[in-house]
């Protein structure tokens, strides 16, 4: 184990309700030789004293007030102002394991960064995500050539790659203050400039399986606000990217994932800007086309693949929706049908429940669920989603 200062950099906007148990779980980390810098990205609810409340109590905690800006804006403030070895990052409504960064410390001796898993909460079950890379060592030219070749993690397909994420990974301080200065400042979320521009200047890297770090869906975070400039951020990311991965001796595969991972993220623009239901583009194809002609469906799922099932049969008139079912009860934009808890069809009548998810094993627990609630296992229908690129 490295024995080394990390630096673990928080930034917060507004966040009061979560921020307390992810200081704590900072502050409670095993791994105790921590500089903890808390960003205050320009709140007006009571997270800046709670931040300096935290600072005046633990004399490893440093806050930044700083004005409104961007989430990238607060990270870089963090960074410049590190004085650790290494850098983490934890989102200010989530949380970690204890010993996560005992952990990730273990690891990254040799190494420029540590990649690990994170978990979600998803209808009740928690699951975990990683990156689909295999696990382990990747320091020859061989394997590095491999890596930058499956950099980047396309969303919604099944190709190897590693997560945009840089809440989930230990990076070097010295790398990454480099990176912050060649990054160009947009509202589109950073994650993902940050976690691959940083990839692409590694040496080596270690692509671990641990997963100490939990994720909360919060429907208030910037990340999942609805905003207007999303192309035009999408083009300041995909050109300032395209300028760094040119340098690169790797270019040609970094820029064709680039391209590949932009024209996903281009697909995405409508639910980021608030279009209705039926103008968002199609990245999932109903699998039972054809064969459930006139039978009345429940169906159960109200994210992306559930939306995407909907239009289509909506649309196409191929079955009949007598229920939308989801654990988080909503009316989404564009439809007419409310969505309703899980225990509304117990009353109603139907020939089947289909499960839109795209994982399996989420698949398995929602037909374990429905099974234990009395639904017959020979009424609920499960596939894989075709994807369009698939096609």
């Amino acid at each position: 184990m490295v024995c080394d200062l990390i630096s673990i950099v928080v930034t917060a906007f507004n966040t009061e309700d979560f921020l307390s148990e992810c200081i704590n779980s900072i502050r409670n980390q095993s791994y105790s030789n921590l500089e903890v810098i808390l960003v205050d990205n320009g709140s007006t609810d009571g997270t800046s004293k709670m931040m300096d409340y935290y600072k005046e109590r633990d004399n490893r905690v440093k806050v930044i007030h700083k004005k409104y800006g961007t989430p990238y804006s607060g990270r870089k403030a963090g960074v410049m102002l590190a004085t650790g070895k290494y850098l983490g990052f934890v989102d200010s409504d989530d949380y970690i394991d204890e010993d996560m960064y005992e952990k990730l410390s273990e690891t990254i001796e040799g190494y420029d960064i540590v990649t690990s898993g994170y978990k979600k909460e998803i209808a009740g079950k928690m699951y975990e995500f990683f990156d689909t890379l295999p696990f382990g060592s990747y320091k020859s030219e061989t394997e590095m050539n491999y890596l930058m070749e499956h950099m980047i993690l396309l969303p919604y397909t099944d190709k190897e790659g590693i997560k945009g994420r840089v809440s989930d990974k230990l990076f070097r301080t010295d790398i990454l203050k480099t990176v912050c200065t060649e990054i160009e400042e947009s509202g589109f979320p950073d994650d993902s400039a940050i976690a691959y521009s940083y990839i692409s200047k590694c040496k080596n890297v270690f692509v671990s399986d641990i997963c100490g770090y939990t994720y909360r869906v919060n429907p208030l975070s910037v990340t999942h606000a609805y905003y207007d400039n999303y192309l035009s951020d999408l083009n300041i990311f995909y050109k300032n990217m395209l300028f760094i991965f040119s340098k690169n001796k790797k270019s040609k595969a970094l820029v064709r994932q680039l391209e590949e991972f932009v024209s996903i993220l281009l697909s995405d623009a409508g639910s980021r800007m608030n279009f209705g239901l039926y103008s968002r583009a199609k990245k999932y194809i109903f699998p039972f086309i054809n064969i459930l002609d006139d039978k009345k469906i429940v169906l159960y799922g109200s994210g992306d693949v559930g939306q995407d099932y909907y239009s289509q049969i909506q649309k196409l008139k191929m079955c009949n929706i007598v229920l939308w079912v989801s654990k988080n009860r909503k009316v989404l934009q564009g439809s007419n049908l409310e969505l309703s808890p899980l225990s509304s069809l117990l009353s109603e009548q139907f020939d089947y429940v289909i499960i839109a998810v795209s994982r399996k094993d989420m698949a398995l627990d929602i037909r374990k669920e429905l099974v234990e609630m009395g639904v017959k296992d020979n009424k609920i229908l499960w596939l894989p989603p075709i994807y369009m690129t698939d096609l």
